[in-house]
């Protein structure tokens, strides 16, 4: 058996040098470039600057570099998972187990008891512009959260 410190073990040249002394080969280096099967790959437009749905828009000296207002990409949950009775991706492949998903309105649920658990930490990104976004953070700081303008 192998433990290995994840805090420690960053990089592909730490992973390169771990491979060959494992005598099973056992170890791989995603660098995200590796989809599974059922994985839907990133389209061109998603991965490209200056794009927001297949629409470009251009960055402009003394404007903001934040894309346009109302062009924001909502999450919707792997519904095809949900359907299915299984989890979000990014919450069943979370290592860090730092994902929770449930129903809010339930109060026997993970995710309510959190949050009832942890009322001065609780956050939402950019809630002021009646978004209502259903995603929740749980933090000390709010700065740490990318995107976050209230």
């Amino acid at each position: 058996i192998v433990a290995i410190d994840y805090t420690k073990f960053r990089g592909r040249e730490a992973f390169e040098a771990a491979a060959k002394e494992c005598p099973y080969r056992a170890l791989y280096y995603d660098d995200g470039t590796f989809y599974t099967e059922g994985t839907p790959a990133l389209q061109p437009y998603e991965t490209a600057t200056g794009h927001d749905y297949g629409r470009h828009w251009v960055r402009q000296p003394g404007r903001s570099a934040e894309p346009p207002a109302g062009g924001g990409r909502k999450c919707h949950f792997c519904l095809h998972r949900l359907e299915a009775g299984l989890l979000p991706a990014c919450v069943s492949t979370c290592i860090g187990r730092a994902l929770y998903f449930g129903d809010k309105s339930d109060p026997q649920s993970l995710v309510s008891e959190r949050l009832a658990r942890n009322p001065t930490k609780v956050m939402r990104v950019r809630e002021s512009r009646g978004t209502e976004p259903r995603v929740y953070y749980l933090t000390d700081d709010p700065d740490s959260i990318a995107g976050f303008h209230p």
